[in-house]
């Protein structure tokens, strides 16, 4: 079996593609600062500081590929903790790049975002910006193999408390409604993680050998559609409430005012309809809420 480390699969997303590696038989090395709680028997858990160099070496010593989800993902902790957030994401991935390059490893997957397509989101957009030069450069220098997939908005199971759905249904749960900073327009593609690690893992073929690519669902939604589905499976009894944004830190419509470097889109052939993937996520809380912050940006 081929050795794949995952950095950060103890997290939402790359939970789901440590768990996608396995099932299609490789050999899944999670690499995080906790242990993972979704961690499976037949799963490595290694933990550490993404900034230990000598370390890093030795746990993706023999890897085919790596994959890199860790770091600083909460725009408005980035807002609130620059220097933080650039020395983790940006050295962070310097040191797995270092290693990846000077143990030849076939490909690097990088897990980037689309607010680099903007001048929105703070200093983690900065970060993932400078990310994506790193990986080119360090490409171009050492013949390292990369694939940058640039995610849209995700949700499903074990999702962030900073995860924009997900912190809906919570306030939903505790407080019998829901406040939204941002107007009712706004339009996001949302994909279930599930179908998003799936995808992840297609990356693995060679079309996508140093190539960019956008991941994100097949179904837009309006806001203000998803606030009143939620509204309505939760048996009508929620209040909405919109208020004006208070920063400039997420975009209404579009990503797209910054032009990087171009990308494939890919998008899952077979997918989780939205509604059940929303349902799914409503069980999953329903019983365990509980109380965090009471406002809502949408990533």
């Amino acid at each position: 079996m081929d050795k794949v480390v995952v950095f950060g699969g103890s997290g939402f997303i790359g939970s789901h593609v440590a768990d996608e590696l396995t099932f299609r038989g490789y050999d899944v090395v999670i690499f995080d600062k906790v242990t993972s709680p979704y961690l499976q028997k037949n799963q490595t858990m290694v933990t550490g500081d993404l900034l230990d160099r000598k370390f890093i070496r030795e746990i993706i010593k023999d890897s085919k590929y790596v994959y890199h989800f860790a770091g600083i993902a909460d725009i408005e902790e980035s807002t609130l903790m620059p220097w933080e957030t650039m020395h983790t994401n940006v050295m962070g991935t310097c040191a797995i790049l270092d290693a990846c390059a000077t143990l030849n490893i076939e490909r690097f997957l990088f897990a980037s975002s689309m607010y680099v397509y903007t001048e929105l989101g703070s200093f983690y957009r900065v970060s993932k910006q400078s990310c994506e030069k790193l990986i080119k450069e360090y490409s171009n220098k050492f013949n390292l193999g990369y694939t940058i997939f640039r995610i849209g908005t995700p949700y499903g199971p074990r999702s962030n408390h900073f995860n924009s759905i997900r912190k809906m249904i919570t306030q939903a749960f505790d407080e019998k409604k829901i406040t939204c900073y941002g107007s009712p327009d706004q339009i996001r593609e949302y994909i279930h993680v599930s179908d998003a690690a799936k995808e992840c893992v297609n990356l693995l073929g060679t079309t996508y050998h140093n190539q960019n690519v956008i991941m994100t669902g097949n179904q837009s939604f309006r806001l203000d559609m998803l606030l009143n589905i939620i509204k309505e499976m939760l048996g009508n009894d929620i209040d909405i409430e919109f208020l004006p944004r208070r920063d400039n830190n997420h975009y209404n419509i579009t990503p797209y005012s910054y032009k990087p470097d171009k990308a494939i889109k890919v998008a899952p052939v077979h997918y989780h309809d939205f509604g059940q993937g929303l349902l799914e996520l409503l069980y999953e809380l329903g019983a365990t809420t509980s109380t965090g912050q009471s406002s809502i940006n949408i990533n």
